[in-house]
């Protein structure tokens, strides 16, 4: 039969048929499948048996099945909120910004930057916020840290959107002033 671990047929992983057969539980699709295959692997290394029950694999895929689900039904929330959150404070600061109160604007986009790291270091509205806030580091005098914002907000820019973009241009004719 080949490898000592062979499923009783002799083809493939011994680990799925054992667990299908065991409490004469069918997985109900791919999925299943694959993360019978999985469980069993890590059940085999953490506990140094030859076979996982197929309960322990039942309950450890239903648990990681309900994270997932939990996670992907919460993301949206989360994420609006977050949006929602990034957009208000961008906003304050842009009407700071236009009036001329460049100390409000910097505190606001300093805060939208710091809800904008919530959804990635290198995200589009991480190299927005860069921008402005390097905008107002320039017309308050510290033209290093608004250099310093505006290469990495073109770095992020370019990663996400390619060279010819205008995102891309905007940060260019920035960092030229």
């Amino acid at each position: 039969r080949g490898h000592p671990r062979a499923s009783p047929d002799g083809r493939g992983d011994p680990v799925a048929p054992v667990l299908r057969s065991e409490y004469r539980m069918q997985p109900r699709g791919r999925i299943d499948v694959i993360a019978f295959n999985v469980v069993g692997a890590c059940l085999n290394r953490s506990t140094g048996t030859s076979v996982p029950t197929r309960r322990n694999a039942l309950v450890f895929c239903r648990y990681l099945q309900t994270i997932a689900i939990l996670a992907l039904m919460l993301w949206p929330t989360i994420s609006e909120a977050q949006n929602d959150r990034y957009n208000q404070l961008m906003n304050a600061g842009n009407a700071a910004y236009r009036s001329g109160d460049y100390a409000v604007a910097r505190q606001n986009y300093e805060a939208a930057y710091q809800e904008a790291l919530k959804f990635g270091t290198e995200t589009t509205q991480v190299a927005t916020a860069l921008n402005n806030l390097a905008e107002v580091f320039r017309l308050l005098g510290g033209f290093e840290k608004a250099e310093e914002f505006l290469t990495y907000a073109l770095k992020v820019q370019r990663k996400l959107v390619g060279e010819d973009h205008p995102e891309v241009a905007t940060i260019l004719n920035n960092i030229g002033n």
